[in-house]
């Protein structure tokens, strides 16, 4: 299975969901995690993203072979980046599907970025995402998906995160002697 959507439109989350439901057969792959374990950080810089590119191939050709059911929920907005996941299922014998989140608005994927990076996690901006949703309708969008990949497309059910909860602390006594605050 590939995901398809925009950064913050909740592919890895549903991934994560869906792996969580039969963790001794799913398995999940993702070019950035490769890439932050291979480089210590994303860069995006050409020397890192070829043996990124090799080393996810690869772990899919692997994981297949064996019989996991895989994952990839890497953005996969460029024709390239399906056609290659389709090569892979078909080299392995295995049906492809794929899952669209590109429904997703962009507001919305823009909103989870930015908390993304607000948490220390890598952040792609509001510029980037605007231009990922132009180039991929330009290039045909879910329809040209749909008629080069012939396979199963399905809309994954939101993944809300868990509840929030708030635990109140006291301010320790040398904050509180600082004004009028209780605690």
């Amino acid at each position: 299975m590939i995901t398809i959507g925009l950064p913050g439109s909740g592919k890895t989350t549903a991934a994560r969901a869906w792996v969580a439901a039969a963790r001794r057969t799913r398995v999940r792959v993702n070019r950035d995690d490769l890439c932050h374990m291979l480089h210590e950080w994303w860069t995006g810089w050409p020397e890192h993203e070829e043996p990124t590119g090799e080393t996810l191939e690869a772990a899919i050709r692997v994981l297949l072979a064996s019989g996991k059911d895989v994952i990839c929920d890497d953005h996969n907005l460029r024709p390239e980046a399906w056609q290659l996941h389709a090569a892979l299922a078909k080299e392995a014998g295995v049906r492809l599907q794929v899952w669209d989140l590109t429904g997703v608005p962009v507001k919305d994927c823009i909103a989870r970025d930015q908390y993304r990076g607000q948490r220390g996690g890598h952040r792609v901006g509001a510029t980037r995402i605007r231009a990922m949703r132009r180039a991929f309708t330009r290039a045909g969008g879910m329809t040209s998906v749909r008629s080069t990949l012939n396979c199963p497309v399905v809309v994954p059910e939101p993944q809300r995160p868990g509840p929030v909860t708030t635990c109140l602390l006291p301010l320790p006594e040398a904050e509180r002697r600082k004004g009028d605050r209780q605690p």
